[in-house]
């Protein structure tokens, strides 16, 4: 074995660790791994952790069959590299099938085929799968996709969101992609911009009530909102949010607060506000995979149901008017937590969206994003008032 592949299965040994013991993110973790041996980043060992955690399940599956138990880290890293995963006959039942195939959880995968076909559900999985690349641009669009073509980069500008630009074809990764390196582009799923498109909220001050690490209140500036008052609990977030406010030239229009938005420590009201909240993130995994290994505890999910609601109950009662928006697949943090708030859901008008699911109150109204047909993150978005009377 070459001495680099064997520094590559350590840290994935130790990253995959890390995420199982501390529920963490990739990236987290494998910063976190590199730390901890002393290790420099390089993009193989990090391509190789990102490949062997989006196939968690199907390994940990492969594993079971073969050895009647679940694998440890190292013997999980072991076998992916043997390649003794390939020859495991896959289940006869269609919705087991597809976990394996796809890697996620049977009970995730249950659970949606309530609302999907057998068909779509593989098309939607498979989709979340892919990394899907989109830049914001702080120049013309034009411009960042001749740069990105000089360095034989495929991109196009987004039909919907004019200042949006999808890239379509690369080998780098977006922080290696010249644009972003220039400062004239930043990476930003083309779901977070729809978020703050359906505020609405040009020459309006916002109450941004989840706000770090700083992304939607970026694009709240960059959209012509005069304030945001952007809250959140997490200290090592907000210095994330300041960092990005500055590729912006947004800080002298975001006030960044650091506070708990369920009791908001506000003395005042607003007429719009933005919650976009803390979920299970299943509407990402193409970006950060580690979701799957986090979503082995179903009963987070349940956790996750009950803060939400208390933000959008505590919100709802600071602002008229508030997007609800959650970046997961999941009915119980999108809904059933706007159906579950004595809030009025009104309907949305949006592109690159389709209807919520079905036989819920805010069906017809509240709007999905879906990456096998819109090509970016899973996000469930709601526009939502304060009930009168």
């Amino acid at each position: 074995m070459s001495s680099e592949l064997q520094r590559i299965k350590e840290v994935a040994i130790e990253a995959v660790k890390i995420i199982e013991r501390y529920d963490t993110s990739l990236q987290r973790a494998y910063s976190k791994a590199l730390q901890d041996l002393k290790l420099k980043p390089s993009r193989a060992s990090y391509e190789f952790l990102y490949n062997l955690v989006m196939n968690y399940y199907a390994l940990q599956y492969a594993f079971m069959k073969k050895r009647g138990r679940p694998a440890r880290p190292k013997e999980l890293v072991d076998f992916y590299v043997a390649g003794e995963h390939l020859n495991v006959p896959l289940p006869q039942s269609p919705l087991r099938r597809l976990s394996v195939e796809t890697s996620y959880p049977y009970w995730l995968v249950q659970r949606l085929s309530k609302y999907f076909d057998l068909e779509t559900l593989s098309e939607l999985l498979k989709a979340l799968n892919k990394r899907m690349i989109w830049l914001l641009c702080l120049v013309k669009p034009s411009e960042v996709v001749r740069a990105l073509a000089d360095e034989g980069v495929e991109a196009k500008v987004d039909e919907d969101l004019d200042y949006m630009v999808e890239v379509l074809k690369s080998d780098k990764p977006p922080s290696r992609l010249r644009p972003v390196r220039r400062g004239v582009a930043v990476p930003v799923d083309k779901g977070s911009a729809l978020v703050v498109e359906a505020l609405r909220a040009q020459g309006v001050e916002v109450l941004d009530a989840c706000a770090a690490p700083g992304v939607k209140s970026s694009i709240l500036v960059l959209r012509g909102t005069p304030l945001v008052i952007a809250i959140d609990k997490s200290k090592s977030r907000i210095r994330e949010a300041v960092k990005l406010l500055s590729k912006f030239n947004a800080k002298d229009r975001v006030l960044l607060v650091l506070g708990d938005s369920r009791r908001p420590p506000l003395s005042r009201s607003f007429v719009k506000a933005l919650v976009d909240v803390p979920c299970s993130g299943t509407g990402t995994v193409g970006d950060d995979p580690s979701v799957k290994i986090r979503l082995s505890k179903p009963n987070k999910v349940k956790m996750y149901h009950k803060t939400q609601v208390k933000l959008l109950s505590s919100i709802s009662k600071v602002a008229d008017e508030v997007i609800y928006a959650s970046c997961s697949l999941l009915p119980e943090e999108g809904e059933l937590v706007v159906d579950g708030c004595d809030v009025e859901v009104e309907k949305l008008e949006m592109p690159s969206t389709v209807d919520c699911y079905r036989g819920f109150k805010c069906s017809g109204k509240a709007r999905r994003t879906m990456p096998h047909l819109h090509r970016c993150s899973a996000f469930f978005i709601a526009l939502c008032r304060t009930r009168k009377g």
